[in-house]
């Protein structure tokens, strides 16, 4: 689905195969669990990376606004103490950058 070095417009097939990664528990191993949120690694095949997939529960803030929060690079600096440096290497679409 994904080939290395390709840029493409993010499709339905593409969301759908990043959806069931999401929806999955297939090869993930919980890396840590405490109160509601838990972390899994899913190591990549043929490489040193490792997926991470993230799951919690905010019972004060909407779906929407976290992924806002998170989204906004300029913001991210103020509350990420492991974010180093942020910038875009080129523009895909409205809603896809890299």
């Amino acid at each position: 689905m994904f080939n290395l070095g390709e840029v493409k417009l993010p499709c339905d097939e593409d969301f759908k195969y990043v959806k069931k990664l999401c929806e999955s528990d297939e090869g993930w191993s919980l890396e840590y669990h405490k109160s509601h949120t838990k972390v899994w690694l899913k190591k990549v095949e043929n490489s040193n990376i490792k997926m991470i997939k993230a799951k919690t529960q905010y019972d004060d803030v909407s779906a929407n606004l976290l992924y806002k929060v998170f989204q906004d690079n300029d913001y991210r600096g103020q509350f990420d103490e492991k974010m180093l440096e942020s910038f875009e290497i080129c523009y895909i679409s409205p809603n896809s950058d890299i």
